[in-house]
């Protein structure tokens, strides 16, 4: 049986769940990565929303989109060379990849 357990990887730590205001059966997990790793005190945060089948009318098996979030008053061009434009921007890639805009 310690086999089996091997191939798997661990279960993640430090995850929050928050229950959508807007739709019952909606959550975001989230934990905060420590993406800005060059400036302390930067605050970035990574996580899924999980959308129940049929929240979205092209999607009729659940949909995890992984969604990215810098807080705009702790990540700054001249704080954090990741944020191009100074602002901070949710931005969600519901096929796994990566937004070139970021």
């Amino acid at each position: 049986m310690s086999y089996a357990r091997g191939i798997f990887p661990p279960t993640p730590e430090g995850i929050k769940l928050l229950k959508s205001k807007f739709h019952q059966n909606v959550t975001i997990s989230y934990k905060q990565p420590g993406i800005c790793e060059t400036t302390s005190g930067v605050k970035s945060y990574v996580g899924y929303v999980h959308l129940p089948p049929g929240t979205l009318d092209d999607s009729p098996p659940p949909a995890d989109p992984i969604c990215y979030v810098l807080k705009p008053e702790t990540c700054r061009p001249e704080v954090c060379e990741r944020v191009v434009d100074g602002t901070a921007r949710v931005k969600d890639w519901p096929d796994g990849q990566v937004s070139e805009e970021l």
